[in-house]
């Protein structure tokens, strides 16, 4: 297997953990890829308080959290390669750390305290170089992948993952751009509705010509365009209601190193009524090389068999 032919899915034996899961398990068993089942585990407490014999006992624990994850998966799907990694350290910087050899990142919305978003998927969302997509429990979909548009270059990239989603999961894409915050192209003059109306013909052209590649990439992927003047987070969250899942660029918040997503972005993983996937514009899985991490040496990995079953090394 190639470092980034697989799919990287949090799982934390919670509830959350369990519908990520289950959502990596479709998507490496349809890109037909393998599925690594990634568990974090760390000492509470501080390092000079280290107990050896807790600190095993809390190490066995987490190897039990991974095989039931691993059992599960494998469980799914019998016919993808299943591989569990167990890695001592926070579980957002284990993450970032595989994400960069993966070509995709699951995980759940929530974190232990129920809040809309918990703080691993915000800065994994935030920093991870490959795609990740953010699982929160909702209903069954209308079949549209929505596609939120911000600016041409990120937006082509998200396109690409959301046609491409769309036509493994034999979805429709739905291009979304609410352009209320943009102002009025020069020389459209000041007359309130018809500066509108200019915004949008001139953001209907441009987007046609964004999505025609992409369409004539995947002919058999039915897609469509929504213009609409209300603010960007208004439109994407009504899109939202009832698909499968919102596709956005990152728009990293301004920093070094950048920490946080943009305003719309944060706010569509927090609020979104579906899926969320975070589509970075500098991320390529194809050339990435994955470092040493660590604390392996000192925790060592899980590895799965070809027949997906788990076992320690």
């Amino acid at each position: 297997m190639a470092w980034y032919s697989h799919v990287v899915v949090g799982y934390d034996g919670l509830r959350e953990g369990e519908r990520a899961l289950r959502w990596s398990v479709d998507e490496a068993r349809r890109r037909r890829i393998g599925l690594t089942v990634c568990h974090a585990w760390s000492w509470p407490y501080l390092e000079r308080e280290v107990d050896p014999s807790a600190k095993r006992v809390i190490r066995t624990l987490a190897e039990r959290v991974l095989e039931h994850g691993v059992g599960l998966a494998s469980g799914l799907a019998p016919r993808t390669a299943v591989t569990g990694r167990l890695v001592e350290g926070p579980v957002a910087s284990v993450l970032l750390h595989e994400s960069a050899r993966a070509e995709l990142v699951v995980l759940g919305a929530n974190g232990h305290d129920e809040m809309p978003l918990g703080a691993t998927a915000s800065r994994v969302a935030a920093r991870a170089p490959c795609p990740v997509i953010v699982v929160r429990d909702v209903g069954p979909g209308d079949g549209r992948i929505v596609v939120g548009y911000a600016d041409a270059v990120s937006c082509s990239r998200v396109l690409a993952f959301g046609f491409a989603e769309a036509a493994l999961q034999g979805w429709r894409v739905h291009l979304v751009h609410g352009y209320g915050a943009e102002r009025a192209p020069p020389g459209a003059g000041s007359g309130g509705r018809a500066d509108m109306a200019e915004l949008g013909r001139a953001a209907g052209a441009r987007l046609e010509r964004l999505i025609a590649p992409h369409r004539a990439r995947h002919p058999n992927v039915d897609a469509r365009i929504s213009i609409t003047p209300e603010p960007p987070r208004r439109a994407l969250a009504g899109a939202a209601a009832g698909a499968q899942m919102l596709a956005m660029g990152d728009r990293v918040a301004e920093g070094d190193p950048p920490l946080l997503l943009g305003s719309t972005s944060q706010a569509m993983l927090l609020y979104a009524p579906c899926p969320v996937a975070i589509v970075h514009r500098n991320g390529d899985s194809l050339t990435r090389v994955r470092p040493p991490h660590p604390g392996e040496a000192a925790t060592g990995v899980v590895v799965g068999s070809p027949h997906g079953e788990g076992h320690l090394t």
